[in-house]
């Protein structure tokens, strides 16, 4: 059996396949594999870390004396192969010999052999479900929420239920909600919808989604196995998800619980007492400028909360002990009276990931909730730092609310 391959398409699909598969230590050394194989006339490339299945369709691979099981070889040194020949094609075949299996990779004058292969039948089978619920979403729109909402997703793996992204369809318009219990990035898009699911994406899924969806063109077809009409239900969420185009299929098994309840923090129209438009850049620029009261009160290690006021101007201002700076912005649309303090690492990661030239700031209370873009369809939602202080920060008494 042998494979001509694309050098350009292969080095792609495999650095696709990597991100699934790296940060891992496997104790299943086949998880470093790539399955090749013939599918439907296409050459596929899948890969797994046991809990997400990635097949990607090869457009410009044909087979010679295709096996219907196909081949293992390790991903890592198939990668770096096809990263460093020059020719256009790449061939891979293999053989086996007294149980030893051998992979052969050619390119113009340059051979290979990768040696220490695993038989194909070992391969963790793929799954296949029964969806009771599913949607469908153009490929932009999806690749634009996860990008969006990613930076909002929770690391902490105390916290297993807000490490991913949770999508949740309501009306013929899918929800997509991250939070790492200080902030929370919902991004609002159009769908054809069977159901109601709402299912939790395990942000190593994500990561690989969002890898794929840079060459998907077209639409998703979502499909969830064992979906609930209410997320607010008590009680587990869907074992499975199925994630498919043109292009690929993605298998993940999501995260087993009960994401928050994020309507009850999103704030009402009505609620918000002040708001001003910014040109980004210039915007965080002053709070970058802002911050450097850490360095000059010879607190490095220490980030200071930056105050955003509104009172016919808008200023961002940081103060510690007898160390402070403030910046006049230039802004539009200034409506209302406040002073709110924030963590300027969050205002950074809001404004980059609403990725416009202008965005809206919209805040309610000293201690509310504020939220930063297109509200209420693509925005992010940021608590501000409480301090138990008047006059300073006073670095030890800093606290979040968290309803999230």
């Amino acid at each position: 059996m042998s494979y001509i391959v694309n050098r350009k398409e292969l080095v792609t699909a495999l650095k696709n396949l990597k991100v699934l598969i790296k940060g891992r230590r496997h104790s299943l050394p086949i998880l470093e594999s790539v399955r090749i194989k013939e599918d439907n006339g296409y050459v596929t490339l899948s890969a797994t870390d046991g809990e997400t299945y990635l097949t990607l369709k090869l457009t410009s691979a044909t087979t010679e004396t295709p096996d219907p099981e196909g081949i293992l070889v390790n991903l890592e040194s198939l990668l770096k192969i096809a990263q460093k020949v020059d020719e256009y094609n790449i061939s891979i075949s293999q053989e086996s010999i007294a149980e030893k299996i051998t992979t052969h990779v050619a390119a113009g004058k340059s051979t290979f052999k990768i040696g220490d292969g695993f038989p194909v039948a070992e391969f963790p089978t793929f799954p296949t479900i029964s969806p009771d619920s599913s949607f469908i979403i153009e490929s932009v729109d999806l690749e634009d929420a996860i990008k969006f909402t990613k930076g909002a997703m929770s690391t902490d793996e105390t916290r297993y239920v807000i490490n991913g992204l949770y999508i949740e369809v309501v009306d013929d318009k899918v929800n997509f909600v991250a939070t790492d219990g200080k902030v929370m990035a919902l991004a609002t898009k159009n769908v054809a919808a069977d159901g109601t699911p709402a299912v939790i994406i395990p942000s190593k899924a994500v990561k690989v989604l969002e890898a794929v969806l840079k060459d998907a063109e077209g639409q998703v077809m979502a499909e969830v196995q064992g979906s609930k009409t209410n997320p607010n239900d008590k009680g587990t969420l869907n074992p499975y998800l199925k994630l498919s185009t043109y292009d690929f299929t993605l298998y993940t098994n999501p995260v087993n619980g009960q994401f928050p309840n994020y309507n009850q923090v999103i704030p009402k129209e009505e609620a918000f007492t002040a708001s001003v438009n910014v040109e980004s850049k210039p915007f965080l620029k002053a709070v970058d400028r802002v911050g450097l009261v850490g360095d000059l009160a010879d607190r490095r290690y220490i980030t200071p909360g930056i105050d955003v006021t509104l009172n016919g101007h808008l200023k961002v201002s940081a103060k510690i002990d007898s160390n402070e700076a403030e910046e006049l912005v230039e802004s539009s649309n200034l409506q209302g009276k406040i002073s709110v303090r924030f963590n300027p690492e969050y205002l950074e990661k809001a404004v980059k990931a609403v990725n416009r030239d202008n965005v809206s700031l919209n805040f309610t209370t000293e201690l509310g909730v504020s939220t930063i873009g297109d509200f209420p369809e693509r925005f992010w939602g940021v608590m501000p730092l409480r301090n138990d202080t008047a006059d300073k920060i006073n670095i030890t008494a800093i606290s979040y609310n968290e309803p999230f």
